[in-house]
């Protein structure tokens, strides 16, 4: 059984929704389907991919929020691959962190203060991948899918990051 947690809010004058949606709901999500994936329980073991952005690794100034939430859903994808739990549990976790989309900056985006919105508004300009080509870098890493594994896909590429702790 593989997930795939993939919802992403960026809005930053909204921070309980950007919060709930990229963090809370993702936690809960996992919580929910883990027993039918848990081999100990109901299920055969499995792969959860939580899918989220390089923001989650290099804070960004503008996203203050979004990039908080995202540095969350990291911290809870390391601390779910641990090996306490897979080694029990059969279920594999990963996260692949992805760059600016076009879709992504083609919305209306707002800075978490005023001061970066100039900043924000030439991201629309900014070279960006295509949704389609990010989507098939995380196939690709789900295809090379290892415990604990977190990917950086962004510029037409796919990169695995190295972790120093």
């Amino acid at each position: 059984d593989v997930l795939i947690n993939g919802a992403t809010l960026c809005d930053e004058r909204n921070i309980n929704d950007t919060i709930n949606t990229n963090l809370t709901g993702m936690m809960n999500t996992c919580a929910t389907v883990l027993p039918y994936m848990d081999k100990a329980q109901l299920g055969k073991g499995g792969l959860i991919v939580n899918v989220t952005s390089v923001v989650g690794l290099d804070p960004s100034p503008v996203f203050c929020a979004y990039s908080a939430s995202k540095f969350g859903v990291i911290g809870f994808t390391r601390s779910l691959a641990d090996p306490l739990y897979y080694t029990q549990n059969g279920v594999a976790v990963m996260a692949v962190c992805c760059g600016p989309t076009k879709m992504f900056v083609d919305r209306e985006l707002t800075a978490f203060l005023s001061y970066g919105q100039p900043f924000v508004d030439r991201l629309r300009t900014a070279p960006c991948q295509s949704a389609t080509i990010c989507a098939k870098n995380i196939v690709k890493a789900i295809e090379c899918a290892e415990n604990g594994r977190i990917w950086i896909a962004d510029k037409g590429g796919l990169e695995l990051v190295k972790l120093h702790w």
